[in-house]
Formats: structure tokens, C-alpha cells, sequence
């Protein structure tokens, strides 16, 4: 069950309700650690490998994967002049994806950083600093049930996911 998703706990029409003395947020976000490797195939070749995955759970939207920038190939992310604004992370820098012969444009985005530092939204945006993501429809992600599994020879361990960003194709 997706966090946010349908009647989970995150979700705008959620069946139960957090015991808590204050009431929570109208809209509340959630990043957690996946623990599963994850990879990234784009035009036929994998441009992220990654065992330091965090999924981040939005109200009404599926799950979206965060990758260490570093755990991007080189020269696979080639920045853009869109910048976008998310409600709760702030500004947004988009990047398009060049692999295997192929170019997708508006294809990864991440969260970036505001000036100001220990800004109540500075410390939510924490545990995707310096990570990014990758739009529904855009390449094929793989999670791995363990973080040990090698690359080959793994297929019957791995279940193809419903798109590389995991989100609901629409982006921040």
C-alpha cells in the first residue's frame, strides 16, 4: 500500500487518523530510505545504480524514487533552463536524460536548495539534498529485493516497476 495513495495515511481522504494532540498539515510529506537497490535503463543502458534510494510519498500521487546524484553516469543529466516550484520543496531544476543513442527532455528533476539556511522548508528538503528523480514513462527502473544482488543474473529477483520516477507523470 502506497502511503499517500487511495485511503493510506498520508492520503487526503485516509480512513484512520494519527493520534497527535495538535492536528497535522492538510498536506503532509514523507521520505523514507528504500533498502532495495535500484537501477535506471534508458536507451538501453543503465545510468543509475543505487543502493541509497528515498522514496518520497506525497498526498494522492504514487511513490517517487530519489537518487544520489553521484550514482548518475556522467554526462547522462545535462541541466535545463526550466526551473519549476513544488509546493512544500520549493524551486525545481529539471534536466534532460541523454543515453544510448537517446535524448528525453523534461525528464529528471530535483529539489534545489534556498538560500536561507534552517528555513522550516530547508530541513524538510533535507533528505533529498542532493539526490534527483526521473519522470513516469521517461525509463525503466528495477528495485532489487536485496541490496547484495548482483546486476546479472538476477532477473527472477527483480519486478519491473510502473515507471522510472515512480510518480504520477506529471512532476512537481
Amino acid at each position: 500500500m502506497g502511503l499517500a495513495w487511495q485511503q493510506g495515511p498520508l492520503a487526503t481522504r485516509a480512513v484512520g487518523h494519527f493520534l497527535v494532540a495538535n492536528p497535522l498539515p492538510e498536506r503532509l510529506l514523507f521520505a523514507e530510505p528504500l533498502r532495495r537497490r535500484m537501477r535506471v535503463r534508458f536507451g538501453g543502458q543503465w545510468v543509475v545504480d543505487s543502493e541509497d534510494v528515498v522514496l518520497l510519498h506525497e498526498p494522492d500521487r504514487y511513490p517517487v524514487a530519489f537518487f544520489p546524484l553521484d550514482h548518475v553516469r556522467k554526462g547522462v543529466l545535462v541541466p535545463e533552463a526550466r526551473t519549476t516550484r513544488h509546493r512544500e520543496l520549493g524551486p525545481t531544476a529539471w534536466f534532460s536524460v541523454r543515453g544510448g543513442g537517446k535524448e528525453a527532455q523534461r525528464a529528471a528533476y530535483r529539489p534545489r536548495a534556498r538560500p536561507q539556511r534552517g528555513a522550516p522548508a530547508q530541513r524538510r528538503r533535507r533528505p533529498l539534498r542532493g539526490r534527483c528523480s526521473y519522470r513516469h514513462g521517461v525509463a525503466t527502473v528495477r528495485a532489487y529485493k536485496s541490496m547484495t544482488t548482483s546486476p546479472t543474473g538476477c532477473e527472477q529477483q527483480t519486478r519491473r516497476l510502473p515507471s522510472a520516477g515512480l510518480s504520477s507523470g506529471s512532476g512537481p
